[in-house]
Order: structure tokens, then sequence, then C-alpha cells
């Protein structure tokens, strides 16, 4: 896996090897602090007692397809988490 810059290593699968977005369904979306694996430090260049962010979405269509698989870990002091601007269900203007 190719390191991106920034800290981070990410993975992303979608329909047909592209982006896939979605105009019904579900997105979960969970993050966690943890410590990384042996790999994982290797692959930031850090250590292994330096925590790292993990991110992992799972996308849904209608009827519970899975279109997009998507986790990314990056070093806790390096990552910055942005949720901006986030649409409201049930049409809440």
């Amino acid at each position: 896996m190719r390191r991106p810059s920034g800290g981070s290593t990410a993975r992303c699968w979608g329909g047909a090897g592209g982006p896939v977005w979605p105009t019904t369904g579900v997105s979960t979306e969970k993050v966690a602090a943890r410590m990384p694996t042996a790999a994982e430090a290797a692959a930031l260049g850090v250590g292994e007692r330096v925590p790292v962010l993990c991110v992992e979405r799972v996308v849904r269509g209608r009827g519970g397809r899975v279109l997009e698989a998507f986790r990314v870990v990056g070093a806790a002091d390096r990552v910055e988490l942005h949720y901006d601007e986030l649409p409201l269900a049930g049409g809440v203007v």
C-alpha cells in the first residue's frame, strides 16, 4: 500500500473501481482512537506507542447492497476531522 501524505493510510473500495455517490441509502461511520498495529506503525512512520485514529465508513444503497467500504488510519497527532454542512435527514430546513 502506498503511503499518502499527511501521515495516514487509506483504502477505499467503490462500485466499478471508482467513487460511488448514491442518491438513496444509508451511511454508517465509526471513529475510534487506538494503538496502531505493527504494520500500521511501520506504514505511518511512527512508533507502536503513538495513538492512531481509525475512521471506518460503509455506504449501503437501497436494498442493503454495499456501495463503499472505507477505512483510513492516521497518526492521532497529525489528523484532524472536519464534518461541515452535513445534510439533515427528513427534509429539515
